[in-house]
């Protein structure tokens, strides 16, 4: 008999770390929210997500270490992309026909990808900084 354990309940390693950056490539919605589940909380230096995912309270030692696995599995551009989706997603909204529950959706992807973006930027002091420039430009908040 099998117990069925979600992926975010229990201690992500290091090694699982290019996994869940695959998921969040994903096209599957329901990939990347197990996804950010996983990786938001690793992100913060937490072995478990908390009830209210909404603040950013973290652990700054296991922080800055579990980013800088993220940074080494290739985060810092699948982030970006993750993040461009999401805006690009929010000004494909036809606002003559809104629904409030689709903008809510979206709203909350692009929250998400925002975390996720400046958890790794601003928690990886070992982070090569023209990749980070690089990945910046990307999304737009520095000109090339």
């Amino acid at each position: 008999m099998g117990v069925a354990i979600n992926p975010s309940e229990f201690l992500v390693a290091p090694d699982d770390v290019p996994y869940y950056l695959q998921l969040l490539e994903s096209p599957d919605r329901e990939q990347w929210l197990k996804a950010e589940a996983v990786l938001i909380p690793f992100a913060q230096g937490r072995a478990v997500p908390d009830a209210n995912q909404h603040r950013l309270l973290v652990d700054f030692d296991k922080a800055c270490v579990h980013n800088k696995h993220l940074v080494d599995a290739g985060a810092l551009p699948t982030y970006t992309q993750h993040l461009l989706r999401a805006m690009t997603s929010l000004k494909g909204l036809n606002f003559q026909y809104m629904e409030l529950e689709m903008v809510e959706r979206l709203l909350g992807q692009l929250n998400r990808a925002i975390t996720m973006l400046y958890l790794v930027v601003t928690l990886s002091p070992h982070a090569s900084r023209p990749a980070m420039q690089r990945s910046l430009v990307d999304v737009g908040l520095f000109p090339p």
